[in-house]
């Protein structure tokens, strides 16, 4: 019989994400990994399979959830340009230690370069996304009249 899990796999991959993106992929431990996490190895292996395949897990969560939160926030305001803008300075408000984290998908290419087919297509998924979102707020605004 199959034991339950006794953690929340999606908080788990939340700060699986944290851990690669503050400190990228070579230099995160497996240790790291499930300390942040906390879970177990076994359940870490279980769940999510090795590094590689948590990574790969890690960057694609990154992408969906970072995808819907940015359409999500750029939908919201009345006009599509205003939140185009407000979302641009906030990131060019941010705080030093915020900036320089960059994005998941940046640090992961910069890291692996084209080395990888797997890091790469996942990449290459998140640049699709995020042109897409943009794309779509620009559509909006055109036919606004903006």
């Amino acid at each position: 019989m199959a034991r339950t899990k006794v953690f929340d796999p999606a908080a788990a991959l939340d700060a699986a994400v944290r851990v690669f993106w503050e400190q990228g992929y070579e230099a995160t431990s497996t240790d790291d990994l499930v300390r942040a996490m906390g879970i177990g190895r076994q359940s870490m292996y279980d769940t999510f399979g090795d590094k590689k395949q948590l990574y790969l897990a890690a960057l694609t969560h990154y992408t969906d959830t970072g995808g819907a939160a940015l359409k999500h926030r750029l939908a919201a305001g009345r006009s599509p340009l205003g939140a185009l803008e407000a979302f641009l300075r906030e990131i060019a408000g941010a705080d030093a230690a915020l900036r320089a984290r960059g994005c998941l998908s940046v640090n992961a290419i910069a890291e692996f370069g084209q080395a990888d087919a797997d890091v790469q297509a996942l990449v290459e998924r998140s640049q699709r996304v995020t042109e897409d979102i943009f794309a779509e707020v620009l559509t909006r605004a055109r036919q606004a009249g903006e």
